[in-house]
């Protein structure tokens, strides 16, 4: 369930909610949205975070999680990832070095106008 949705403020500075607040239960598994590459998987301030680059453009982070995943290594889609630490993960997404995304969209999948067959 969510708790908190998207809000990407006006300018890079100002408030808003860069992702997506999601209401778990503690140790809750928590799963890579896509492919990818970990590249952190660590505490970060005082917060256990792991992030996911899909691509050279696109990143995923997974905040409030205790990472079960090593830097640097493959993920699937689908793959545990880590496990929620308390009760509210925040999934966000990130496209190039300073674009933030609403990470719902990543759940859209593919767009078909027309049916397979046509």
């Amino acid at each position: 369930m969510i708790s908190r949705n998207f809000s990407n403020p006006d300018q890079p500075w100002l408030s808003g909610n860069r992702g997506v607040d999601l209401v778990v239960t503690e140790g809750t598994p928590v799963y890579a949205s896509g492919d990818g590459v970990v590249t952190v998987a660590r505490v970060i301030v005082d917060r256990p975070v792991v992030a996911i680059r899909h691509s050279p453009l696109l990143r995923t982070t997974y905040t409030h999680v205790t990472p079960k995943v090593s830097e640097g290594s493959k993920v699937r889609a689908g793959e545990v990832i880590g496990v929620a630490q308390g009760e509210m993960i925040e999934w966000g997404a990130k496209t190039g070095q300073k674009s933030y995304l609403n990470p719902l969209l990543l759940l859209l999948g593919r767009a078909r106008l027309v049916p397979y067959d046509s």
